[in-house]
């Protein structure tokens, strides 16, 4: 039997990528508002900030004036990794396998609880917020991958049924340091899976 950890790490990853947007303003050094400005401005500012970051921006709303102006808020997608690079901005997002038991032994299937923890970092300088743009993030990852009855992640094309995806706990933590405030929380989820 092939070990399903890092299939279901992967099938996490695919199902959270693009999935977790944040507004730019919170991004770590970054900051923007609502706002109506000209499309040169805008262009600036996005080759300047956001393309240096790696990160790959998405609209949420726009409207245009007769002047050819726009309101809009930006997002930006959060950047998902199992190993965290050096260069790493953040708000991120960390999955890891923490491993898995075999919970009913008979002789011709084979059950497994594999345990996956996923973390939400995020820094801010002084008071600036933070713990409210975690919970956002949290809140959007259960929905994506905590489901009841079906929509489970798939792992057919390697052997695997999933029966049961749980959250078996959310944790915070709220870390001063001098140079930021870190916010992590820890999300640890249960998937069942049936070797076929």
């Amino acid at each position: 039997m092939r070990d399903p950890q890092k299939f279901i790490r992967k099938a996490i990853i695919d199902r959270l990528q693009g999935n977790l947007p944040t507004e730019a303003g919170n991004v770590q050094g970054f900051e923007w508002k609502d706002v109506t400005l000209d499309w040169s401005a805008y262009a600036k500012q996005y080759n300047l900030v956001v393309r240096a970051r790696g990160y790959k921006p998405t609209i949420w709303s726009t409207q245009t004036s007769t002047w050819g102006d726009a309101s809009f808020r930006y997002a930006v997608s959060l950047p998902i990794y199992h190993r965290i690079p050096n260069d790493a901005v953040l708000p991120y997002i960390r999955v890891y396998s923490l491993g898995y038991n075999e919970i009913d032994q008979n002789a011709t299937l084979y059950n497994l609880d594999c345990r996956t923890r996923i973390e939400v970092i995020s820094a801010y300088y002084g008071d600036d917020g933070g713990e409210t743009e975690v919970n956002d993030i949290v809140s959007n990852i259960v929905f994506l991958l905590r489901k009841r009855e079906g929509n489970y992640i798939d792992l057919s094309d390697f052997g695997f049924n999933v029966y049961t995806t749980t959250i078996e706990s959310v944790d915070y933590l709220e870390i001063d340091e001098a140079d930021s405030t870190y916010f992590k929380a820890v999300i640890e989820l249960s998937t069942r899976v049936q070797k076929t």
